[in-house]
């Protein structure tokens, strides 16, 4: 039953994604029961802590306390919101403070199935990264237009049950999973990078690639070893042949607009959604000397109509909850990008390089066009702060083959019980 805990909460995240792009792109209508897979997820890690404390009592680590922490601060500006501030109804008919109380509990949840990812044992694996690429592969292809392989959400939602549907939808859960598979394989990682990049393309969401090729390059140069440093400059090198390949052989033409569009070919101040979020920033920020306390979701309704036009970044939380939580998040992102640099110290496990691609991804994302309600936000701080025996050493490939642990593993671990005091599901 632990065993199947420990592997659970992973995969049943992975059975989330695929599902989900399954969902959105081929079948093309919503499932009801996508939420209770991540409330699953994090039901494994929960029962994983039950069990710890029936056979070890209730021992909580620093992290865990930090964490516990950052959601009464949550939790406590929620009420002060209540109490002072209340809340509006805008122009969609969403009110804003079931709109903020809804996102955190989903929040919430992934930060529970962030956890269960962490205590998986995660190997190197072929097969299970050409069977993810294979099927994301197909889903992204069946959803293409008839005339281009880009997918057309505007004839999707004309032609299903979705009521909207667009990039930012789908693109994160191929991220996730693209994720997975760079770090379930190891000499091969150029070719399923450059897989995810066609396939990121094919889903229109220039964020996502560009952050992806950012993320998956920073984590090369971070991991420091020589064989890193090589492999980024061959992803650098094949990224651009890719690109120069695709014009020659016209599988990609440079005046059709979307791919314009894709390549930022009339810079960034030119493109609509960047205007857009620039303005709502600009307005936001002289807004958040009146948010400090307990957050005001009801302010950004009445100035922009709509509560979905928040900053897209980190200072979100400033925005809904106010200026404690967003220090505390920001402290918190800190911790785990200090647990992530002392995990790549050593020779990093596929699960470390899964977990640091996200981390890295996130902190990227939350800077530039995420608000704090980003799933991969809330899965990290799980990942890197809720399990017990995060200490570095314990990330790195000690076990061998069929369960046995290397003297150097057990000596490891035994010093580092002693200097830290951490326990271990």
């Amino acid at each position: 039953m632990r065993q199947l805990l420990h592997q659970s909460g992973f995969y049943i995240v992975v059975t989330y994604c695929l599902v989900r792009l399954y969902e959105l792109l081929w079948a093309q209508k919503t499932f009801p029961f996508m939420l209770h897979l991540v409330m699953a997820a994090g039901a494994c890690y929960v029962g994983l802590r039950l069990m710890l404390v029936s056979k070890q009592g209730i021992r909580v680590t620093s992290a865990e306390m930090s964490v516990a922490g950052m959601l009464f601060l949550f939790a406590f500006s929620l009420a002060g919101q209540y109490a002072f501030v209340g809340s509006m109804t805008d122009m969609d008919g969403v009110d804003t403070f079931t709109f903020t109380i809804n996102i955190l509990i989903n929040d919430v949840f992934w930060l529970l199935a962030g956890a269960a990812m962490s205590t998986c044992r995660l190997e190197y694996s072929l097969p299970r990264a050409i069977t993810i690429i294979a099927v994301v592969g197909a889903i992204v292809l069946n959803a293409s237009g008839e005339d281009s392989l880009f997918i057309d959400y505007y004839h999707i939602v004309s032609t299903s049950e979705l009521e909207s549907l667009t990039h930012l939808n789908v693109a994160e859960f191929a991220v996730c999973l693209i994720f997975i598979c760079y770090a379930s394989v190891k000499r091969l990682r150029v070719v399923v990078f450059l897989v995810s990049i066609v396939i990121l393309f094919l889903l229109g969401g220039r964020s996502s690639l560009y952050f992806t090729i950012a993320t998956i390059g920073a984590y090369e140069l971070l991991s420091g070893s020589r064989r890193s440093i090589l492999v980024f400059g061959v992803l650098g090198i094949a990224l651009a042949g890719l690109f120069f390949i695709a014009l020659q052989v016209d599988l990609l033409d440079y005046e059709d607009k979307f791919v314009q569009e894709m390549l930022l070919t009339e810079g960034l101040e030119e493109d609509a959604s960047y205007r857009e979020r620039s303005y709502i920033a600009l307005q936001s920020f002289g807004m958040l000397s009146q948010q400090w306390m307990f957050g005001d979701p009801k302010l950004i309704a009445s100035s922009f109509g709509q509560i979905g036009n928040y900053l897209h970044n980190l200072l979100s939380v400033w925005q809904f909850f106010g200026i404690l939580p967003f220090l505390a998040m920001v402290a918190i992102l800190i911790a785990c990008l200090l647990r992530m640099r002392k995990a790549l110290s050593s020779r990093p496990s596929p699960l470390v390089t899964f977990g640091s691609l996200i981390l890295i991804y996130t902190v990227i994302s939350v800077i530039a066009s995420k608000f704090f309600g980003f799933r991969f936000l809330w899965v990290s701080i799980g990942f890197w702060m809720l399990k017990p025996d995060l200490s570095p050493g314990r990330y790195a490939d000690v076990r061998m083959p069929f369960g046995r642990k290397s003297v150097r593993g057990r000596r490891r671990r035994s010093r580092e019980k002693k200097l830290t005091g951490s326990i271990r599901f």
